[in-house]
């Protein structure tokens, strides 16, 4: 094919001829003009790689490999780094822009047969004064840059749709022809292999270690397209290196890649780096021009959902066996993943929870058999991801506001969590429904992602529905650390080091470390009731007060593990310790301030939940037993009874209107518990159609007047679509709920 006439400005060559065409018209010529520059700079990242990570092997991909110089210098800093390894295989001679060492001989004088013959040299004449003393020269290549490393294995695997011929004229190494649209509908191979990957498959397809895009990743037109491309990368590959003679392009944080410090910090770009001088960022090698930008990835890809099942797997090995009442029911596990803190592969796991995604089946079967197999019974477990719905809707590609309304819009800040909605009493009802655990709590929690202070104030906050057993709740630890009142919360943790690495670049939390607001924290206490009289028995998610913790005879007992010990010893201080933390309810875990310490022992940590079998007592046989506020003494008498302040009489609120009731009961029915989020006007404009009491007048004026009359309070969001209304305080009291 005919190279046809270029320019040596790239610019002038895209605009004359266009991208695509002037490939194609150098298919086999071409040659990258920056080919020094490319070399230093992509030889000082191999040196920092391979002396932070040891790798045995390194799967490379040369992705839009050109006429194959990145693979040509790997090929040469492998040879030079470890010159007593197999020599590289046999490529054609580099056509470098370097100046040659010595003139090329004429034609005359390879013709002369008596220039062929070598003439007598004599060295030139130096007067003895002017000798100098000799110094020592740097060369640019070592024999070794580490020596005390073992040659790692290269295999190399390289693909452009335009000069594959120039690749293979050059390296003598196949290269497929691959484009980038390809490479993000998911068509690569993996390494070693000839054939894409089954769409849908639920085989782990093995990673690359490395990619590197040279001077091509700005040629991607559109940013959709650049997303699709580099969300694909993110899951089929472990690092990637872009080099370019400029800043182009602008690649996110949010797909799928991090930026990452290459100096001997190795560590994620904070924004303190000092790499590359005054041209560079401080996060980038800057040699001859050239920019070498380093990532690494910032959320679990589909690669890593079997580390993840493997960790949940190692979780629930170090969580004491729990024993169900009755004996026949099957364990309930639940892992929550905070997909604001590690993002696994959001589009799988999201539509995993609707009934989709393979690979996200295949996660939720691996964790129902770690569970069966460690209580040696049936489990029922699910996994629930939590993430910020803006991040949801942007790399799902769908409107916020559809996300949102689908997520009922229950949040106490302007931009509706999902977060918040689980985690706040909302949707716990939608929980329990969907898990079956109306009767019982859940027997193992693991939590991964979970390291923020507002983390440990949701959990405070699942602990009082009895819901949640803290002896039996664990953290997975990644590389972020945990904060010091998750800790005091959640002491038991886990160390996973293949899930820790695939979390290692995880980005730090933003949207859920606001301090909680009002609707979070106190939700549902009024203020005529703080300072009153102490508080009533805690109330089950499900109604009904709480029995006597005194184990039934067909009920078996067991004392507390070693493992749980010291989660068990004080519970309520490690809430209580919290800032901002309120304990809604007294812990379930205390010791009857009656009982001897022996048989305070012989007690399980969770009281018997109630059942409908044959063999369960009468539910006469239980009187009630109001835990009290305070830890009892450990005397055998029981101490005086502390005089309590006289209950504060509330005024009765009047009975509700006839027109506000149907709009009370959805709001209600939207929030069983005691605390109340606000919901967005159409979540509850739908459910009232849906209940056939949707109000003849607009949602704006019939809220409006509700809140006039003190049944409701409203409020309106950062945008339109956003207004929300939630009860009141005096609509609660009336609607028995107060």
């Amino acid at each position: 094919m005919l190279s046809g006439k270029s320019s040596n400005s790239m610019r002038d060559n895209y605009g004359t001829h266009g991208v695509e065409n002037y490939y194609r018209m150098v298919q086999e010529s071409y040659r990258n003009p920056h080919y020094l520059g490319l070399k230093r700079v992509l030889t000082q990242f191999m040196d920092q790689y391979v002396a932070q990570e040891k790798p045995k092997r390194i799967k490379v991909l040369d992705l839009a490999a050109g006429s194959g110089e990145a693979t040509e210098i790997l090929l040469q800093w492998k040879a030079a780094r470890w010159p007593s390894a197999a020599p590289p295989p046999a490529t054609a001679p580099p056509a470098s822009t370097e100046p040659p060492a010595a003139p090329a001989p004429s034609a005359s004088s390879l013709a002369s047969p008596a220039s062929a013959s070598p003439l007598p040299s004599r060295p030139p004449f130096i007067p003895p004064a002017r000798q100098f003393p000799q110094r020592a020269v740097s060369r640019p290549t070592r024999p070794s840059a580490q020596p005390s490393l073992p040659a790692p294995e290269l295999s190399i695997v390289a693909t452009d749709p335009y000069t594959a011929p120039a690749y293979r004229a050059r390296t003598g190494l196949p290269c497929s022809e691959l484009s980038f649209a390809d490479v993000a509908a998911g068509k690569l191979p993996a390494p070693g292999a000839t054939e894409p990957p089954a769409e849908g498959g639920e085989d782990v397809v093995e990673p690359f270690d490395l990619v590197v895009i040279s001077f091509a990743l700005h040629l991607v037109e559109t940013s959709s397209e650049l997303w699709a491309l580099l969300d694909q990368l993110s899951k089929r590959a472990r690092w990637l290196c872009v080099t370019a003679p400029h800043k182009k392009p602008d690649v996110k944080d949010s797909w799928g890649w991090r930026r990452w410090d290459p100096s001997s910090a190795w560590k994620p770009a904070d924004g303190t780096e000092r790499v590359g001088g005054e041209q560079g960022d401080g996060a980038e090698i800057v040699l001859e021009r050239v920019r070498l930008r380093p990532r690494h990835p910032t959320h679990l890809g589909a690669i890593s959902f079997r580390r993840l099942a493997v960790g949940c797997s190692v979780a629930m090995s170090a969580l004491p066996r729990a024993v169900p009442v009755p004996r026949d029911l099957p364990a309930r596990a639940l892992v929550l993943v905070d997909g604001n803190a590690v993002l696994p592969d959001r589009s799988n796991l999201l539509r995993g929870a609707q009934g989709g995604g393979l690979a996200s089946y295949a996660l939720h079967e691996n964790l129902r058999r770690a569970v069966s197999q460690h209580c040696g019974r049936e489990c029922h477990g699910t996994v629930m991801l939590f993430a910020d719905i803006p991040q949801l809707a942007i790399a799902l590609r769908i409107p916020a506001e559809v996300l949102s309304q689908f997520s009922r819009g229950f949040s106490s800040t302007s931009t509706p969590s999902t977060f918040v909605n689980v985690m706040q009493g909302s949707t716990l009802s939608t929980m329990n429904g969907h898990l079956a655990f109306h009767a019982r709590a859940i027997d193992y929690v693991v939590l991964v992602g979970w390291t923020t202070d507002m983390h440990a104030h949701w959990l405070s906050n699942l602990v009082p529905t009895t819901l949640v057993n803290l002896s039996n709740v664990l953290r997975v630890e990644t590389a972020q650390p945990a904060a010091p009142s998750l800790v005091k919360l959640v002491p038991k943790s886990v160390r996973f080091h293949g899930l820790m690495d695939a979390m290692s670049a995880a980005p730090p939390v933003r949207d859920i470390t606001d301090p909680p607001s009002d609707h979070e924290e106190g939700e549902g206490i009024d203020h005529e009731e703080i300072g009153a009289s102490p508080r009533e028995p805690a109330k089950k998610a499900n109604g009904g007060t709480i029995a006597t913790p005194q184990p039934a005879p067909s009920t078996p007992t067991r004392a507390p593990s070693t493992r749980s010990s010291s989660i068990a010893s004080s519970p309520d201080a490690a809430l209580r310790s919290i800032p901002g933390v309120r304990c809604l309810a007294p812990s379930l875990l205390e010791e009857p301030p009656q009982l001897d310490k022996t048989a305070a022992q012989a007690l399980p940590l969770t009281p018997p939940r109630p059942s409908a079998g044959a063999g369960a007592p009468a539910a006469a046989a239980a009187p009630a037993f109001t835990f009290p506020s305070a830890r009892a003494s450990a005397s055998t008498s029981p101490p005086a009874p502390a005089p309590s302040p006289a209950p504060v009489a509330l005024p009765r609120p009047p009975p509700v209107p006839e027109k506000y009731l149907p709009l009370l009961r959805t709001l209600l029915s939207l929030s069983p518990l005691a605390s109340s989020p606000p919901a967005l006007w159409s979540a509850v404009g739908t459910q009232l159609q849906r209940d056939g009491a949707l109000p003849a007048t607009k949602l704006s004026v019939f809220f409006g007047a509700a809140q006039k009359d003190g049944w409701v309070s409203t409020g309106r969001g950062d945008k339109e679509g956003r207004e929300w209304v939630r009860i009141s305080a005096r609509g609660r009291r009336a609607m028995g709920r107060g």
